[in-house]
C-alpha cells in the first residue's frame, strides 16, 4: 500500500524502508501501528547489515509477510524464511521476488526443522508472545545457531507506555494467562501485556545465549491526534519526536514498547 504516491512521506523519507507498506496492511499513514512498525523495522535493518556477509546464512524465525526477509534479500547466501502461518507465509512468498536463496517454509518453531549448528545470523521479532512454550522455542533458536552465531530477538515490554496501561486494565484477566491452555486471538493480545523485560532476558539466558546489547523501540509516545499533526504541518518538530525515540533506544531500553536483545551463542 502506497499512500503518498509517487512523493514519499515523512516517514518514509526518515526511515527509509518502503515496503513495509506494502508487506503490511494500515488503515492510514498516521496509524501508530505504521510508525512503531518502522521502528522495529529500523533496529531488524542495523542489526541484519551489521552481520550480514555473502557467505553466511539467515534465518528469518516467525517471518510473517517476510518484511525482514526482504532487507535480508541479496546479503546472505542462504536465508530460511519459516512462518507458522500458512496464509502469511503466501503473502510473504508473493511480496518476495524469486529467488533461489530463500527457502520458504510453514515450520512450528518449536521444532525447526535444520541440523545443529547451522544458521550464522538470525531475527527472531515480536513472535515468542504467540507461542505458550517460550523456553522451547528460543531453545530451538540457540540449538540451530552456529556457535558465535548474533540472534536479533525482540518481544513486546510490558512496563511501556504502549502495553502498561492495557495491562493495568487487564490485571484480574492475566493473573491465570500463563496457564491458560485455549490459545486464541484474545489470548495471543493479552500476552503482550506478561513480558517484562527481566523476562524477556530470562528466555534468552535459559536456552544459553549471552546478552551483546540492549535496546527499546517506541519509548516516547504521543498521542496519535498529534503525531498526524506533526506528520502533516510540522515535519521538523516530527524528525525532532523521531530523533528523541532514536535517542533513547539506547538509554532507557526498558521503557520501550518492544524490548530488543542482540544475543550470541
Amino acid at each position: 500500500m502506497t499512500f503518498l504516491h509517487p512523493q514519499k512521506d515523512i516517514l518514509d523519507r526518515l526511515i527509509d524502508i518502503p515496503h513495509m507498506d506494502a508487506f503490511l496492511d494500515y488503515t492510514d499513514p498516521f496509524t501508530v501501528n505504521r510508525f512503531y512498525h518502522r521502528l522495529k523495522a529500523k533496529n531488524c535493518k542495523d542489526f541484519i547489515e551489521k552481520y550480514s556477509s555473502a557467505d553466511k546464512s539467515f534465518l528469518d524465525a516467525g517471518a510473517g509477510r517476510g518484511p525482514y526477509t526482504k532487507i535480508a534479500q541479496g546479503k546472505f547466501k542462504k536465508i530460511y524464511c519459516f512462518e507458522y502461518d500458512r496464509q502469511e507465509l503466501e503473502k510473504a512468498k508473493k511480496n518476495l521476488s524469486p529467488d533461489e536463496r530463500i527457502i520458504f517454509e510453514q515450520v512450528d518453531i518449536t521444532d525447526i526443522p535444520l541440523l545443529d549448528d547451522c544458521i550464522d545470523t538470525a531475527v527472531c521479532s515480536e513472535v515468542l508472545e504467540h507461542i505458550p512454550d517460550n523456553d522451547k522455542a528460543m531453545s530451538e533458536i540457540y540449538r540451530v545457531m552456529k556457535p558465535g552465531g548474533m540472534v536479533l530477538f525482540s518481544m513486546p515490554n510490558n512496563k511501556s507506555l504502549l502495553y502498561g496501561p492495557s495491562r493495568f486494565k487487564n490485571r484480574k484477566i492475566l493473573v491465570d494467562l500463563d496457564q491458560c491452555t485455549e490459545k486464541n486471538a484474545r489470548w495471543e493480545q493479552l500476552r503482550h501485556y506478561t513480558f517484562s523485560p527481566k523476562k524477556i532476558e530470562g528466555i534468552a539466558t535459559k536456552a544459553g545465549f549471552k546478552i551483546i546489547k540492549r535496546q527499546g523501540a517506541h519509548i516516547f509516545r504521543i498521542p496519535s491526534c498529534f503525531r498526524k499533526v506533526l506528520m502533516k504541518d510540522f515535519p521538523q518538530l516530527f524528525k525532532l519526536y523521531l530523533n528523541i525515540n532514536i535517542a533513547l533506544e539506547k538509554y532507557l531500553p526498558t521503557f520501550g514498547s518492544f524490548y530488543f536483545l542482540t544475543l550470541q551463542k
